[in-house]
């Protein structure tokens, strides 16, 4: 891959209801890298469930990019995931970069399956802006046996209502999910609007100066 990176530019307007996928990965031994960055800006009003996905694919290969960003528009569902399985994902020094703008409902994940390792060396931001959507961050936050790895200061501002915020694995189950702020946290919500932050305490994050979140250890 040259310079330039990876860039898909997505935009539905109309259609009938279904899945639309814009993906970039590496899948089984084959590995992906690109000294640019990987970009997907998606806009969408259409009656489609929408997918935004940076993944490997459940081999050994893996995928490393300068940074990674992420950002959708319009009315509809968007489901932004990045994540490793089996194979390691490296963010580089740009950094990880979830963007949202819109009325439409918006789950964000971090993640890594399979014992494999997720990290990003830049900072991490996610942004969700509309305070009238319903919007979800999972970081880690299920059956897995990964680690996700910060190396720089991750922030996350969630302007939704009720807006929820998970790290490992707050229903204790099969899984461990690791997740590491080697710089610490900044989580922000907006004034009045209930957002929660719940984590596992077997990997509790550092956090700097939440506002507007409160905070449970399951």
């Amino acid at each position: 891959m040259g310079l330039a990176g990876i860039t898909i530019n997505e935009t539905a307007t109309g259609g009938h209801y279904d899945y639309h996928y814009n993906e970039v990965y590496a899948e089984s031994s084959g590995s992906l890298s690109t000294p640019g960055l990987i970009t997907i800006n998606a806009n969408n009003s259409s009656l489609r469930i929408h997918e935004n996905y940076v993944y490997t694919d459940g081999g050994t290969g893996s995928l490393t990019a300068l940074g990674v960003s992420i950002t959708t528009f319009g009315s509809q569902y968007q489901d932004t995931e990045v994540w490793s399985d089996n194979g390691p994902l490296t963010v580089g020094l740009f950094g990880l970069h979830i963007t949202g703008f819109g009325t439409g409902a918006h789950d964000d994940y971090i993640y890594a399956e399979n014992g494999s390792l997720l990290k990003v060396l830049g900072f991490t931001t996610v942004f969700e802006h509309n305070a009238g959507s319903t919007q979800n961050l999972y970081i880690n936050s299920g059956d897995y046996t990964g680690t996700v790895q910060f190396n720089l200061l991750f922030t996350a501002t969630m302007n939704g209502t009720g807006a929820k915020i998970y790290a490992g694995d707050p229903d204790d189950d099969t899984g461990e999910g690791i997740v590491k702020f080697k710089l610490g946290a900044w989580l922000i919500g907006r004034s009045g609007a209930g957002a929660t932050y719940e984590f596992d305490p077997a990997s509790p994050p550092c956090l700097s100066s939440p506002r507007f979140i409160t905070q449970v250890s399951s």
